[in-house]
């Protein structure tokens, strides 16, 4: 009951006009590159500012780098879907550069996966896709129209020809 009244209280908070807006510009230790240090969060409410801040979307060595806004965004929806809201899909239009200072002991920086230095594939509002619905040995397809964004992996609503709404899990085509 308390998760479905922080849900609605999460959902009531969350407006279009209110988004997370990356830094231009984020100095650091080398090792976890948190949300925090690379966003500004105050958009977010209480609750769930001091988890964001503390997500950490990637790893960072010692020298100054460039990093695409959209790939941090991209992260941290990934990992923390109920930032969606505040993360709109049109980040990747600007670069955030990151100085990172060497730590004092390699030894003592957490390992963590290096960022893909590349933009995840997506779906965008209007997009024209393929659906492809299996069942035993029969395969129907039939052209759709993306009614939402989506990545890889997640539920959005697509509208058929005849158009019917449906809901369907987005896969990125494999070639």
């Amino acid at each position: 009951m308390l998760s479905a009244l922080m849900a609605g209280a999460l959902a009531m908070s969350c407006r279009s006009d209110r988004t997370i807006h990356f830094l231009a510009q984020a100095n650091m230790p080398a090792g976890p590159i948190a949300l925090g240090a690379v966003a500004d969060l105050s958009v977010l409410p209480d609750a769930l500012r001091l988890r964001a801040a503390a997500l950490a979307v990637g790893a960072a060595q010692a020298g100054d780098r460039n990093v695409p806004d959209g790939l941090l965004g991209a992260r941290a929806r990934s990992l923390m879907p109920v930032l969606g809201c505040w993360l709109p899909d049109d980040y990747g239009k600007a670069l955030i550069r990151l100085r990172v200072a060497p730590t004092p002991s390699a030894a003592a920086t957490p390992t963590m996966a290096a960022l893909p230095w590349r933009q995840p594939a997506a779906v965008r509002r209007g997009d024209h896709l393929r659906l492809a619905t299996v069942a035993g040995p029969v395969r129907v397809e039939r052209d759709v129209e993306a009614l939402q964004p989506a990545r890889d992996g997640q539920r959005l609503f697509v509208r058929a020809a005849d158009g019917k709404t449906l809901s369907v899990v987005y896969r990125t085509p494999t070639p």
